[in-house]
């Protein structure tokens, strides 16, 4: 991921986080005191510094920032660093979810959990991503939290054995319909059932 900002504090933010030390959370809060939308802002690629993070899998620093009141909870709301979206339409959840960073899901689960039902630019949830890009580990650690049927859906109707079998991720779509067996037979907006998808790819 490359990076160009253009404010100074939003640089030196950055740099605190990446080469995060002891140092990093005061450096952070001294630069969030004056400047509180300092991690909600973009890069010209648009990307956010929590993505950065997350992308990176810096667990410690994203626990960290949490710990020491430096990121806003949501409150079920609207807003706040963890809900913003970077330049793929994908929350820090999102990004989370389809790098596979397990340690930083499960730290996102144990303090804003719920944003397991935020949905991303293309109307899916991170149970969707997690599916899509064939991470299993961080999928069952989703699942859990799956108890509402629109959780298993994007906005277009795919379920996530939709997702799973469009990435080709064969074996985690065998343990999506025995989890949850209906949706072997729910339809996309297209009246598709994942079962379709799979017997046109194997034709």
């Amino acid at each position: 991921m490359k990076t160009n900002f253009a404010n100074s504090s939003h640089s030196a933010a950055f740099r605190a986080a990446l080469t995060w030390t002891p140092k990093s959370p005061p450096v952070l809060h001294l630069i969030l005191t004056d400047e509180p939308d300092i991690l909600t802002r973009k890069d010209a690629q648009g990307n956010t510094i929590l993505h950065f993070l997350v992308a990176g899998g810096n667990a410690t620093a994203f626990r960290e920032l949490f710990d020491g009141g430096l990121l806003t909870r949501s409150n079920g709301g609207s807003g706040g660093e963890m809900r913003t979206w970077n330049w793929r339409g994908d929350t820090v959840h999102h990004e989370a979810t389809m790098f596979g960073r397990v340690i930083v899901v499960e730290i996102i689960m144990e303090r804003e959990r719920e944003l397991v039902s935020e949905r991303n630019a293309m109307g899916g949830m991170p149970l969707y991503s997690a599916a899509a890009n064939g991470e299993r580990e961080v999928f069952n650690l989703l699942k859990v939290a799956a108890t509402r049927e629109e959780l298993l859906r994007k906005d277009d109707g795919c379920t996530i054995l939709h997702a799973a079998i469009m990435g080709e991720h064969y074996s985690l779509a065998m343990e999506i319909v025995e989890s949850f067996p209906n949706l072997a037979g729910a339809l996309d907006k297209n009246g598709n059932t994942a079962l379709n998808m799979l017997a046109s790819k194997q034709g």
